[in-house]
């Protein structure tokens, strides 16, 4: 109960915002950090959502564990077609390395830890619910982190829809030792 109800709150405050924050801190600096979002020729869409545990100042020790254990990636790449609609790639698959190239284990769905396949099942709720077609188009993968902490030094390089996307870690927002 504790894991959902902190999920609840992070969820909250995970949403990407819309405008440019003023004088940011802690939890915002990481929702902003953790969100990518490549708007390419064609309106073409590509967004990448890491879901990190900096994202919220009220992060309890199990969800800090969590997200220090998986990297829960949100993928979305949508086309306009002719008819304005927007339509995803189902297909895409993501990779996830770490800073030395060191590519991370992508976890079948099936084989979700409870905790892990419970966050992902609320996180995508909220996405969809809150981000209308993007929401709708995000899909959610998980890695084992290896050596990818969002709070240490290193980075995490996500390979989706023909580009490499980069986190510095440790991400803005992280509390100062």
């Amino acid at each position: 109960m504790k894991l959902r109800a902190a999920l609840a709150v992070l969820l909250l405050l995970a949403v990407p915002a819309a405008a440019r924050s003023w004088k940011p801190q802690g939890a915002v600096l990481a929702q902003d950090y953790s969100v990518i979002t490549d708007a390419r020729p064609n309106h073409d869409l590509v967004e990448i959502f890491w879901m990190s545990w900096p994202m919220t100042a009220s992060a309890s020790q199990v969800m800090q564990q969590l997200l220090d254990r998986y990297i829960i990636l949100g993928v979305s790449h949508g086309m306009l077609d002719p008819g304005g609609k927007m339509v995803f790639s189902r297909e895409e698959s993501a990779q996830a390395t770490s800073l030395d190239g060191t590519q991370l284990k992508l976890l079948d769905e099936a084989s979700y830890p409870p905790s892990v396949a419970g966050a992902v099942v609320t996180l995508g709720g909220f996405m969809r619910q809150s981000l209308g077609a993007m929401g709708e188009g995000m899909r959610f993968l998980v890695f084992e982190s290896g050596g990818v902490r969002a709070c240490e030094k290193g980075r995490l390089s996500v390979a989706y829809a023909g580009e490499t996307y980069t986190y510095d870690t440790p991400i803005p927002g992280c509390p100062k030792p």
